[in-house]
């Protein structure tokens, strides 16, 4: 008893001390652009370990969505180093985990970039490097989740399920929540693809009751948003109405309006592939009226700006985008809307009654959507007509 805790205490200690070294070449590092990382490495053999090059990975992490051509960079660099770094004794175990990771990394940045066949060995390499490794079980799993979305691209989706099933086996029995959360997700996401709604439906309600168990208030507004998608188009309008209310709202509080116009679009585009346009459009002028309701006006106009655009862009209907306009601007004036924005409504009313070009309507909400976005982090910004 008293060996295993010398040794749990020289391995604490070795964590610690390669977090201590990670700091400082993280902070180098980040002085200089990428491209010359490979350089200051070679100068300083001594960051070429485990703490220093996991924290590289990381960095990688965090770039997936902004810049995956960074991130893809910087898995290359570690990756150089990944099977020969330097590691203390007690360390050593960790040099698979660090292989594993790098190569997972590699495969998420491939598949940002929509480079499926590339991707796809490198998925399979990090699984190959975890395997049989049971202390790597959830790390393995997580490498599970990227396999499963690169196989679902490639149309290989009975693989890619499987592979989401396996990997939130092993949350589920490891106690990672979050993570398991998160393979409900990917494989409601892979339903909702194969217009599976309803199973979609039953994954992601399951996934909503983990995230209230974890009080994940992000989680929830994701989740309400994909189960507001799901009732949509299983035609339980109330229900839909219900869920895309909540999930708007809680999309404007975090500021991520580009998340709701994708989920306009993306309701849009498969409502009307699947002669549904009409519930989508019902619903989403239910989501209008809740915000206004509510005294949320900026957060109403912005609905109606994406609705208006979006039906403009699918069908061309310059006569739907003049009633949205006309709606809006009728609308914001009845409910004393601040006026700058009663201006952007009467704007875009204005233009859409006297152009029936798509293309002029579309910069014309484009123009106003703009506005909407400044506005909310500065009430006072006054709305200027383009010229």
């Amino acid at each position: 008893m008293q060996s295993q805790t010398l040794q749990l205490n020289a391995y604490l200690a070795a964590l610690n001390d390669e977090a201590d070294v990670a700091l400082v070449a993280l902070d180098a590092l980040r002085a200089q652009p990428v491209a010359a990382w490979s350089e200051v490495l070679s100068q300083h053999p001594e960051w070429c370990r485990f703490g220093p090059l996991d924290a590289l990975l990381a960095e990688a992490h965090g770039e997936l969505d902004n810049d995956a051509h960074r991130s893809l960079a910087i898995v290359a660099i570690v990756l150089t180093y990944a099977a020969t770094f330097t590691a203390a004794p007690q360390a050593e175990f960790l040099r698979p985990l660090l292989v594993g990771t790098a190569l997972k990394e590699r495969a998420s940045a491939l598949y940002m970039l929509e480079e499926y066949d590339h991707a796809l060995p490198s998925s399979e390499e990090a699984l190959a490097t975890l395997a049989d490794l049971p202390e790597f079980a959830v790390d393995r799993a997580a490498v599970l989740l990227v396999y499963a979305q690169i196989q679902h691209e490639r149309d290989e989706t009975a693989r890619a399920l499987e592979a989401v099933r396996e990997a939130a086996d092993t949350f589920e029995s490891h106690a990672q929540p979050a993570r398991y959360m998160m393979a409900l997700e990917v494989c409601g996401q892979i339903l909702m693809d194969q217009h599976e709604y309803a199973s979609a439906n039953d994954v992601y309600a399951t996934a909503y009751v983990v995230a209230e168990r974890m009080e994940d208030a992000y989680a929830l507004v994701r989740l309400d948003n994909n189960l507001g998608l799901c009732a949509v188009y299983l035609h339980a309008l109330d229900e839909a109405r219900y869920r895309l209310a909540r999930a708007f709202s809680g999309l404007e509080e975090r500021g991520m309006y580009e998340a709701m116009q994708r989920t306009i679009l993306n309701l849009a585009r498969e409502a009307r592939a699947s002669n549904n346009l009409d519930d989508a459009l019902d619903t989403l002028h239910a989501v209008y009226a809740d915000f206004l309701h509510r005294g949320k006006l900026r957060a109403a106009a912005q609905v109606l700006v994406e609705v208006g655009d979006t039906v403009t862009e699918l069908t061309g209907d310059v006569a739907f985008a003049r009633k949205v306009c006309r709606q809006l601007a009728e609308t914001m004036g009845v409910y004393d809307a601040p006026r700058n924005v009663r201006a952007a409504a009467e704007y875009l009313r204005a233009t859409t009654e006297g152009s029936s070009s798509v293309t002029v309507l579309r910069a014309a909400f484009a123009h106003v959507r703009s506005f909407l976005q400044q506005f909310a982090g500065s009430p006072t910004t006054a709305f200027a007509v383009p010229r």
